[in-house]
């Protein structure tokens, strides 16, 4: 999976997966700092900036952002119950129940 993909999934400018299910993202918190790091990295910006993306999506009704988890111990859970979700996590909270991605630029 590319940057430009992962970063089109979350902001569901894609939102099924190559198969036809339908793609459930689930974000870190916005005060976290695994949230802060994979904006900046992933979507090239801050997190200010995505809140206002949503911002004007929810006000125009267009869409909603995806759920917010306040821990990896929460994302994990949630891409466990979820077989079609994709969250992301710090490096050191591996779990041997959900599958790791590798992100290509």
């Amino acid at each position: 999976m590319t940057k430009g993909q992962l970063s089109d999934l979350f902001l569901k400018k894609v939102t099924q997966w190559e198969n036809g299910r339908k793609a459930l993202p689930v974000d870190q918190a916005t005060s976290s700092p695994v949230r802060e790091k994979f904006t900046k990295e992933i979507h090239e910006k801050s997190v200010t900036a995505i809140s206002s993306y949503w911002r004007q999506k929810i006000f125009s009704g267009r869409d909603v952002p995806p759920p917010e988890k306040s821990s990896d111990a929460d994302v994990i859970a949630y891409v466990e119950a979820n077989a079609d979700a994709i969250g992301y996590v710090s490096a050191h909270a591996p779990s041997d129940q959900v599958k790791v991605l590798k992100i290509t630029k």
